[in-house]
């Protein structure tokens, strides 16, 4: 082996492999153990003392490593050693964190779900929101006219007022309605079928019913019209101008805010 000088002060002798002479290192070391607890890490440069300490044990079980704000500490709390089942959570049982009983779906769902219980686990549901319904007493409308719709009643009134307007309990939005309606059937001109919001909004469910063949059916899954607390709707009827009009219509509708 070749002669070896000093080094820079703080290096170390390294093995260069096994045709090669000991080499001193480019980072230095400390000269000292330090502190007792810390430990040797890079600061990038040279290899220096930690000035947190670590615990010299391994701690109880279960138990993980965590900043107390100055030093690295065992937790007092333990966790899992394991993943547990799919789709389980973290909680606290007031001593440990442990896996929840009850899973919960990895992926948040379509917008506006909510989490629901199954009785067992949680899932991503569509929130099913408020109802909102009428059902009319059978009527003769007239051509080209438009009907705000009673409860329980025949199909007359042609402005919004106390007797049909349903108010809204939450804020939310208009999404979904659904209907059906049966009569003596006339000629196949389209009858529009609306939500009023306040008197002023409307929002088309089909402008296409046809009353030459009964009973039918008609609804609108893709809306998406907010409301608010305490505004008010009205299920809205405008009628063509018929070659022959059914008569003894009966309309049922309802309407869902989520």
């Amino acid at each position: 082996m070749s002669h070896i000088g000093k080094g820079t002060s703080g290096t170390i002798l390294q093995g260069n492999g096994t045709s090669s002479a000991p080499k001193y290192s480019t980072a230095t070391y400390p000269s000292t153990a330090g502190t007792s607890g810390t430990i040797l890490r890079s600061d990038g440069t040279n290899i220096v003392n930690s000035t947190a300490t670590y615990p010299a044990t391994a701690g109880t079980s279960g138990t993980i490593l965590r900043s107390d704000g100055t030093n690295i500490v065992n937790s007092t709390a333990t966790y899992p050693a394991t993943a547990t089942t799919t789709g389980q959570l973290l909680r606290a049982d007031g001593t440990n964190w442990v896996g929840t009983t009850a899973t919960y779906p990895n992926t948040a769902g379509t917008s506006g779900n909510q989490l629901r219980s199954d009785g067992t686990n949680w899932s991503s549901q569509e929130n099913t929101g408020n109802a909102y319904f009428i059902s009319t007493q059978g009527s003769t409308p007239a051509d080209s006219t438009t009907y705000f719709m009673e409860q329980s009643n025949g199909i007359t009134l042609t402005n919004s007022n106390m007797r049909t307007r349903r108010y809204i309990c939450r804020t939310g939005t208009l999404t979904k309605v659904y209907g059906a309606f049966s009569c003596t059937t006339g000629t196949s001109e389209s009858v529009t079928i609306a939500i009023v919001i306040n008197n002023t909004t409307t929002v088309n469910v089909s402008t296409s019913v046809n009353m030459s063949a009964s009973p039918g059916t008609f609804s609108n899954t893709g809306l998406s019209s907010a409301v608010s607390a305490g505004d008010f709707i009205d299920f809205v009827m405008t009628t063509p101008a018929w070659v022959t009009n059914p008569t003894n219509v009966i309309i049922n509708m309802t309407a869902i805010i989520q």
